[in-house]
């Protein structure tokens, strides 16, 4: 693990289920700088509308972790939106893991009448976590070629139907201009 750089502060996006929140919860803005990180909060009618590829994107705008709050097991008012969602944030933690990014950028977290302070202070608890993997390697200006092509397979390979990827092996292939998914 890396000694954790005292001059990073971790930008966290927190996307959350509106029904998970308090009904006197208001955000008049959608980004709030503290010392020592940043957090910009997303509202979604349901955490299942995160989507993989969406995930996979916005670590590509340059976020150092992604928190998604969605409702309490078995109170989700869209019978299984939190479940779903939690599917998607274990693949795409196993994703940011095989490719070397660290797995502990991406969180889901179950709750229900949430306030502000309380989502201000899970991502404060999200920075600290993430402080010690330094930025997000994507939010460089240029990655190197190698990365590029695993953030590319690892977006690629995240859409493919599940039953396809269970039945095949999966590896990527270098062809002369691009990588492409190959059937091993």
């Amino acid at each position: 693990m890396k000694s954790p750089d005292t001059n990073f502060k971790p930008e966290i996006v927190i996307l959350f289920c509106r029904h998970c929140v308090g009904k006197d919860v208001t955000f008049t803005d959608s980004s709030r700088r503290f010392s020592d990180h940043t957090a910009r909060w997303v509202i979604m009618p349901c955490s299942s509308k995160a989507e993989i590829d969406h995930l996979v994107k916005l670590f590509k705008h340059g976020p150092d972790a992604v928190q998604v709050v969605g409702c309490p097991e078995h109170q989700c008012r869209f019978l299984n939106g939190n479940i779903v969602a939690e599917k998607r944030v274990k693949q795409v933690s196993k994703l940011l893991d095989e490719i070397g990014f660290g797995s502990e950028r991406i969180k889901m977290i179950n709750g229900d009448g949430l306030t502000r302070e309380d989502l201000l202070n899970m991502a404060k608890a999200n920075a600290e976590d993430v402080r010690p993997l330094g930025p997000n390697p994507m939010k460089k200006k240029k990655i190197d070629d190698e990365t590029a092509c695993r953030i590319n397979f690892m977006l690629i390979s995240s859409t493919l139907p599940q039953d396809f990827r269970r039945s095949r092996k999966l590896a990527p292939l270098r062809s002369r201009d691009a990588w492409v998914v190959g059937v091993v």
